[in-house]
């Protein structure tokens, strides 16, 4: 393990090459364009975000659905900040991915069966969703395209959305 003295080192010489005064001062510029002004991402303004994404994508075909997920995402994402000590691997951004598309699946936009990681047993699927988010599925109906909508809003494949899912639960 290094120690205390030798990181300092290291940082120091990291803080004085030119580059990095060059990344600073860059980053000043920024940060005086935006007036200081910024918002680090959480996972409510990704919440909030991805659901206008899927609003916009989906041509509004699911207002009523999206509204109603963004909110019952939103009061999950609230509940979860409080209730629960983010770690690293808990980053905002799957998390809203996860969220949004489980609370899409509630309101019956989609097919909740989509979202399933492939190594996950339909049977503890269910009980997941069903203890997470207590109300039981919807109905099956052809999930491709609302599902497609919810990749490309998100950003992501289809995998990384069942995993996201997968972590919300």
């Amino acid at each position: 393990a290094k120690s205390a003295t030798q990181e300092g080192v290291r940082w120091t010489r990291f803080l004085t090459h030119p580059m990095a005064q060059r990344v600073h001062d860059q980053a000043k510029v920024l940060l005086n364009l935006l007036q200081w002004q910024i918002q680090v991402p959480s996972l409510t303004t990704w919440v909030s975000t991805l659901s206008r994404r899927v609003a916009v994508l989906s041509t509004d075909l699911f207002e009523a659905q999206i509204r109603s997920a963004e909110h019952s995402a939103l009061n999950f994402a609230e509940g979860m900040l409080v209730l629960s000590a983010f770690s690293p691997r808990d980053l905002p951004r799957p998390l809203a991915c996860g969220l949004v598309a489980l609370c899409l699946a509630e309101t019956g936009a989609i097919d909740s069966h989509d979202l399933r990681p492939q190594d996950v047993w339909e049977e503890e699927w269910e009980d997941l969703r069903f203890n997470a988010l207590s109300s039981p599925a919807p109905p099956a109906s052809d999930p491709s395209f609302q599902v497609n909508v919810l990749l490309l809003a998100f950003g992501c494949e289809l995998e990384q959305l069942q995993q996201a899912c997968m972590m919300t639960l």
